[in-house]
């Protein structure tokens, strides 16, 4: 369970910096198809199969959402940067 939860998380973190959009849903159709298949194959329950889907879809979701986070704040911060660095400073006012 756990280098599949580094997995999803891994493969969450690629979609979240490739893609713009809402790509998680059809990868985790993919995903549960694939974890069922390996499940059935090695011949394990019904929980195993419903918890393996669980672990990925939560990690996949947590690694898209904490890379887009990120993106997002790393633009935000870049632009914040660049509008100070735009900014004509203003002129010193004689007093008196």
């Amino acid at each position: 369970m756990a280098a599949l939860a580094i997995f999803g998380t891994l493969m969450g973190s690629v979609l979240g910096i490739r893609f713009r959009f809402l790509i998680l849903l059809p990868i985790i159709i993919f995903g549960s198809v694939v974890l069922i298949t390996i499940s059935i194959m090695q011949g394990d329950g019904l929980w195993h199969m419903i918890s393996s889907i669980a672990v990925f879809a939560s990690f996949l979701q947590l690694g898209y959402a904490f890379t887009a986070f990120r993106r997002y704040a790393s633009t935000v911060t870049r632009r914040r940067t660049l509008v100070v660095a735009r900014e004509p400073e203003a002129p010193l006012k004689a007093t008196g």
